[in-house]
């Protein structure tokens, strides 16, 4: 597997929160993937999350498995590689517009508003034409609703108002 160079994020604790493992430059999904990451660290309910996570997450798409990433969550620290880990408890597959859209799916009962909006019934489809796969949810279920819980919007308020405009 492909990897990246390190680089370092402090966290409150001052320890190293995010990190990339060695190698080469992060992909285009491992950019936005590590951008996302270092935002949603910032906030005190996601960092919360991401200290009881322990799973390992491999994003793929298919038709571009150089832009493959996985993510390595270990109790409050993230590692960044490039390419899909076979370790991965968790596989989502599906063009990198399709998971760059999953990471805006809120959590909980706004699910169910956002699902009713274009975005939301566009990944339905992708998912019921298998042009989304997602393998491991249902062996891992409270791992899967972990993750969904951190990569979520954060903000209600901005999640409400953006499927209130959507409908």
């Amino acid at each position: 597997m492909e990897q990246m160079r390190s680089y370092s994020v402090g966290a409150s604790n001052g320890k190293e929160m995010i990190r990339a493992g060695e190698g080469a430059e992060p992909n285009l999904l491992g950019r936005y993937l590590r951008a996302m990451l270092l935002n949603l660290a910032r906030d005190p309910e996601k960092k919360k999350v991401l200290e009881r996570m322990k799973l390992v997450v491999s994003l793929e798409p298919p038709q571009h498995p150089d832009q493959s990433a996985t993510l390595f969550f270990d109790r409050g620290r993230v590692t960044l590689e490039n390419g899909a880990s076979p370790r991965a408890d968790i596989r989502i597959a599906g063009e990198v517009a399709m998971l760059m859209m999953l990471s805006r799916v809120p959590f909980g009962l706004d699910m169910l508003r956002y699902m009713r909006t274009y975005e939301g019934k566009s990944l339905v489809a992708a998912i019921l034409s298998r042009g989304l796969r997602i393998r491991g949810a249902l062996r891992h279920p409270l791992k899967i609703a972990r993750f969904s819980r951190l990569m979520s919007p954060g903000d209600r308020a901005l999640v409400r108002g953006a499927i209130g405009k959507a409908r």
